[in-house]
């Protein structure tokens, strides 16, 4: 425990705490960078990223204070159990292989190349799409 707070233990809220290490690094780099340098040198490009990163530093902590607030008690070691049992009863299923194969022959007739099926797929869903923003993901078909 540190400053009597509890051990955090939740995903959300360890994956919210990395984001908060990760902007802390960015902003120790211009901080270190604005430390290195003579105060009537400094740019405003300089400036502009302690203040950008100042800004992700912030938000990245407001969220993690956020999910620790709201954490909803699940046990992360649970959690994972029961995707290992779901992962290990879809494994089990003889009818898994038919459906990988069935997917890699559509994926490799719906075009020639990683680059063109990108394309293709962005044009099916963001463009071709009839669903409205918001509802994209009810798309089951190419159209």
């Amino acid at each position: 425990m540190v400053s009597g707070l509890p051990e955090l233990t939740k995903i959300c809220t360890l994956q919210s705490m990395l984001k908060v290490g990760r902007a802390m690094e960015a902003l120790k780099k211009y901080l270190k960078r604005l430390r290195d340098t003579e105060a009537i040198a400094v740019s405003q490009e300089l400036l502009a990223n302690l203040v950008e990163s100042e800004k992700g530093l912030t938000a990245a902590m407001e969220d993690a204070v956020e999910f620790f607030r709201t954490d909803d008690g699940v046990d992360p070691a649970a959690e994972l159990a029961k995707h290992t049992g779901y992962t290990a009863t879809d494994a089990a299923d003889p009818g898994l292989a038919d459906v990988i194969v069935a997917f890699k022959e559509a994926w490799d007739s719906f075009a020639a190349s990683d680059p063109e099926r990108l394309a293709g797929l962005q044009a099916a869903y963001i463009s071709n799409n009839p669903h409205p923003a918001g509802s994209k993901d009810q798309l089951d078909a190419r159209s």
